[in-house]
């Protein structure tokens, strides 16, 4: 992980922003100014990860101390997986793997949310908006309903980041932890700490054929997805705990789920309880409203996820299911043009709608919350329904859900290396076990 603040240490203390010491800090000082000046005068000839490679190299030769390197994990871990990204990294430069990542990097769904945004700012709403917004019961609303539409511009404004995913212990888990320890001050909280053990409880319906619920109930962090741990089976002999289990620390949710639950007095704002934190993917920009609405009701945090976060996201997804797709039809060797004609295939059969499933940002959410992963409910076969709540049988055309079971397959095996945008997080990325 990055150090914390826009300098790095060595700035304002007079210490070596290397290692930490006050030998040399001067000297390097100087020659990174020396640096910067030659820099200037050749028409920054050097990129900066040139200078700051070379100033890190004489940092390395002229300290004495067990150097600790800037712009790197400072976990033993993550060193660990950093250095096994890098030597894979050449994996990913021949010709057929360069496209594929351009393929996945694109974003065509960026281009739409922010027109959205743009029109919502300037108070152009669509009609039923407008006349939500009218009636007496959300008037009042008007004014955190902007100010929330603001927040999401500047959240909209970020490019892809994949190193977010080194800041979601900080800016989600302590939130998490010290909203829990304000309900109950005997809670243990360990900030800045990950979770030793976190299950992702799927909505497959194979959660039906096993009563593992107590095993559920004994990981540290319980992450269940779009409000399923309410609804009931179709068919129930037992109680639904004994399937599912009754813990639950995190929900994890997309905006269609929280649009319906206003909707609904039964579950209204906070469908597992008002002391249940939820984290919210925001579908449809007009959504907000929905987050504006209960960002006053509900009592625990409430938190929409970062632009950043999503972006890495889509592109896992993209990755995985082009590959496989591409695979399955001979791309590898194909020519450019041929390529091309699979990945406009490829979009016909997502409808142009391709997108992850919710379960899949849980999971990545995990992977930078915890130090172990567990998958519960994550699977498909014909003997069961798709969800367990359920009696849907098909899936929804815009999820890839085969190319996101070969992602969670390669984490079980340990191949992160194989996704070129996860390995840019530079993050550790715990075990993650998938249980059927």
């Amino acid at each position: 992980m990055e150090r914390k603040g826009k300098r790095p240490k060595g700035w304002t203390d007079g210490r070596c922003f290397c290692c930490g010491c006050a030998k040399f800090a001067k000297i390097i000082f100087l020659l990174l100014a020396a640096l910067m000046v030659v820099n200037i005068a050749t028409g920054f000839r050097f990129s900066s990860p040139v200078l700051i490679e070379g100033i890190r190299s004489l940092c390395f030769q002229l300290c004495p101390s067990e150097v600790q390197p800037l712009f790197e994990p400072r976990d033993r871990l993550e060193v660990l997986y950093a250095e096994q990204c890098q030597r894979t990294a050449a994996t990913f430069a021949d010709s057929y793997n360069r496209t594929l990542h351009s393929y996945a990097n694109a974003d065509t769904d960026e281009a739409r949310l922010k027109y959205a945004l743009s029109e919502m700012l300037g108070e152009r709403f669509t009609m039923a908006l407008e006349r939500m917004l009218n009636k007496p019961g959300y008037a009042f609303m008007r004014p955190r309903f902007m100010l929330r539409m603001k927040t999401l511009a500047k959240n909209m404004r970020m490019g892809y980041d994949p190193r977010v995913m080194q800041g979601l212990v900080d800016n989600v888990k302590t939130h998490i932890d010290m909203h829990y320890q304000a309900i109950n001050s005997s809670a243990p909280v360990n900030l800045h700490q990950r979770y030793k053990s976190c299950v992702v409880v799927g909505n497959s319906g194979e959660l039906l054929n096993r009563t593992g619920g107590s095993f559920i109930d004994e990981h540290d962090l319980v992450v269940r997805i779009n409000n399923a741990k309410g609804r009931e089976p179709v068919e129930k002999k037992r109680p639904l705990s004994d399937f599912i289990g009754s813990k639950t620390t995190l929900m994890f949710m997309n905006s269609h789920i929280l649009h319906q639950c206003t909707k609904n007095r039964k579950c209204y704002c906070h469908p597992y309880g008002k002391h249940v934190p939820i984290v919210l993917y925001l579908c449809d920009v007009e959504h907000i409203l929905d987050v504006a609405i209960c960002g006053g009701e509900h009592n625990s945090p409430l938190f929409v996820t970062d632009r950043r976060f999503d972006l890495l996201v889509t592109k896992i997804a993209r990755w995985y299911s082009i590959r496989n797709y591409f695979q399955q039809a001979g791309g590898a060797n194909a020519s450019k043009w041929r390529q091309w004609e699979l990945l406009h295939d490829w979009e016909a059969k997502h409808k142009h709608e391709h997108h992850y499933s919710s379960g899949m940002q849980a999971v990545v959410l995990a992977l930078g919350l915890c130090e172990h992963v567990d998958l519960v409910g994550f699977g498909k076969t014909l003997q069961f329904r798709h969800h367990f709540h359920s009696s849907q049988l098909r899936e929804h055309y815009a999820h890839d859900y085969e190319a996101e079971y070969q992602f969670y397959a390669d984490l079980e095996n340990h191949r992160v290396d194989n996704n070129p945008f996860l390995c840019e997080a530079g993050t550790y990325i715990p075990p993650l076990r998938v249980l059927h």
